[in-house]
């Protein structure tokens, strides 16, 4: 089916399967999607990086994906149509996850870290507080050599981190990390002495989390 390694198949019934596919680096996890038991096949690229290493489903709708060294999971509550990125604490690789009912799951990962699932954060009324949203652009140059630019967008004021990560998911340099207003926000990456090759950009505010990815060339 594909060239990048697939890692695990979920059965919504005998017609309807799902797999979880991708690879670090390559521009993101993917998923193949069947709905008449494996005769046709129809892709989807999510651009997020890491690797959707297992699958497990609270309810029939509400879907876990932990993504490997991207210390992130994915969550869908449409049976995989849309998925919306939950960073993990501590950014932590994560790899397997279990829910063996609709109110106890398990995830575990790097080092032994073991998280539980905890149902009462559903049941929490939501504040009057505006949402923190914000929008991560792509690089520019990009691919670029020496320097490029990363620019991006707070609805609030808000505790930041941009991250820099190599493809294989170390963290190579740390560009933000403090508070910073609402508003757009620019920063410049010098690479120095970095190899050519890929790298992944994280911005970390609050509870949510964008990526993306850029290419150095010497």
């Amino acid at each position: 089916m594909s060239g990048d390694p697939v890692f695990n198949l979920h059965y919504f019934d005998s017609a309807h399967v799902y797999c979880g596919m991708g690879d670090i680096d390559q521009a993101g996890a993917g998923f193949l999607r069947t709905v008449d038991g494996g005769f046709v096949w129809d892709f989807e690229n999510t651009t997020i990086w890491g690797e959707p290493t297992a699958f497990a489903f609270r309810t029939i709708e509400e879907g876990w994906v932990p993504m490997g060294i991207a210390g992130l999971c994915l969550k869908t509550t449409d049976e995989g149509i849309t998925w919306e990125q939950i960073p993990v604490p501590g950014q932590t690789p994560v790899y397997d996850i279990s829910f063996p009912d609709e109110r106890t799951g398990y995830m575990v990962g790097f080092k032994g870290a073991l998280f539980k699932y905890n149902p009462n954060v559903l049941s929490v009324e939501r504040s009057n507080e505006p949402t923190l949203s914000f929008a991560l652009k792509q690089n520019f140059p990009n691919p670029f050599n020496g320097t490029t630019t990363i620019t991006y967008h707070i609805s609030k004021q808000s505790h930041v981190k941009l991250l820099i990560f190599d493809i294989l998911g170390r963290l190579v340099e740390t560009l933000i990390d403090n508070v910073q207003s609402e508003g757009e926000q620019k920063i410049r990456w010098d690479s120095k002495n970095f190899p050519s090759g890929m790298y992944v950009y994280r911005l970390n505010a609050d509870r949510v989390m964008k990526s993306g990815t850029m290419i150095l060339l010497r």
